[in-house]
């Protein structure tokens, strides 16, 4: 026989949708007079929009051990920018609390199925009887993030008028006279993809890259999530690492590329100088944090995401995954998703100064030319095996 669970907001849309044969539902109103000692579980949908003291009050007069706090994704929004709406920051706020006083939080997703159908790309989806199961179910975490990820491919007129308002509001302050504005407009024509609800769904995406330095930069996918951290590089000088630098910001190592690449033309390899550099930017929607570990759900990805500044659990989610965070970088995450021990070996390239060769030689030998007094040449000399490259440069 499955013990009896308490379950307060009765008069919640979701409460009235759900068959939980071994729970009591009340109001928030009754508890008061309420006994709790029979109860295993207590599970808060109870949500007071009046003010955040309201809902402190609630959770402080529940035994700790026993409350499940139901949260929403909407908090995911408060890791990207300042919310001016109360809702997700009252949410992560009082997470934080039933977390500190012993209980547990489970976060849903879309549970509207109206609502649902105004979105795009992959959304959270909770239904009525992954939350029955949740319930009866034993052994739960301490935080559950419940949902579905349901792919809706949604192509109207709508979309590029919110893509184009979102655009210009995530440059903008999160206050509520920078925001409100623009989420006005939006709702106004119909449009469900706005203030918080736009910021948390932008750890779903069909597809996620991780990295964006000079490779990574020319395979994004427009519309593709993406993650990179914005902190200092990482030197390695050990086991076996030699001023071997990891790019850890926006752009990796890109911000020290000028451009050179070797080609092949008509036989010969040359260096190809560009007079400008141009270096991508992340696109708007980057999410700029550290990927420590990737879990491979079989039909989908997840990825923690870590930031010094923000304590709490930060998830992105996706069907399908590109890394391009370097070599190094890759190898990490690879060998952290992997059930066994992986060995990796690298080869990598070795910059030196071999010793000096007259001019005449090099222009004898058609690696420079010459007119009057100007020299000039991008010619490189490449053995038969490809395995050295020898660049000549003035000294």
């Amino acid at each position: 026989m499955q013990n009896e669970v308490l379950i307060i907001g009765k008069n919640s849309k979701i409460v009235k949708s759900l068959n939980v044969p071994n729970a009591v539902m009340i109001s928030h109103e009754q508890i008061d007079s309420f006994s709790f000692d029979e109860y295993s579980e207590i599970f808060l949908f109870s949500w007071s929009t009046y003010s955040l003291e309201q809902n402190l009050d609630l959770i402080n007069k529940l035994p700790s051990s026993k409350i499940v706090f139901i949260s929403t994704v909407a908090v995911f929004a408060t890791f990207l920018k300042q919310q001016w709406n109360n809702y997700p920051n009252w949410k992560l706020v009082c997470e934080r609390h039933v977390l500190s006083r012993g209980g547990k939080v489970v976060r849903i997703g879309i549970s509207d199925e109206e609502h649902l159908n105004k979105l795009n790309n992959l959304i959270p989806h909770t239904t009525s009887k992954l939350i029955e199961s949740y319930i009866r179910s034993s052994n739960k975490k301490v935080i559950t993030n419940l949902f579905h990820l349901k792919p809706i491919d949604r192509h109207t007129k709508l979309q590029s008028i919110e893509s184009f308002i979102n655009f210009i509001s995530s440059y903008l302050p999160g206050k509520f006279i920078f925001q409100a504005p623009f989420e006005l407009i939006l709702k106004l024509i119909g449009s469900k993809y706005y203030g918080y609800t736009y910021h948390s769904l932008r750890f779903f995406r069909q597809n996620f890259q991780v990295g964006y330095g000079v490779i990574g930069s020319k395979f994004y996918v427009k519309g593709s999530g993406l993650v990179c951290s914005d902190i200092e590089d990482t030197l390695l000088n050990e086991n076996g690492f030699r001023m071997n630098r990891i790019g850890r910001n926006k752009i990796g190592l890109a911000k020290y590329w000028h451009g050179v690449r070797i080609v092949f033309s008509k036989g010969q390899y040359f260096k190809k100088v560009p007079l400008f550099i141009k270096r991508r930017l992340p696109p708007s929607n980057v999410l700029p944090f550290k990927v420590s570990s990737i879990e491979d759900h079989s039909d989908f990805f997840c990825l923690s995401l870590s930031d010094e500044c923000i304590n709490s659990s930060i998830k992105v989610y996706c069907k399908s995954l590109t890394l391009a965070a370097g070599a190094l970088k890759n190898c990490i995450l690879l060998s952290k998703l992997c059930e066994y021990p992986m060995e990796v070996k690298f080869d990598d390239q070795e910059l030196g100064f071999i010793g000096s060769i007259n001019t005449k030689e090099l222009i004898s030998k058609s690696y420079l030319s010459k007119m009057i007094f100007l020299v000039w040449g991008r010619k490189v000399f490449v053995n038969d095996d490809l395995t050295a490259l020898v660049d000549f440069r003035p000294t």
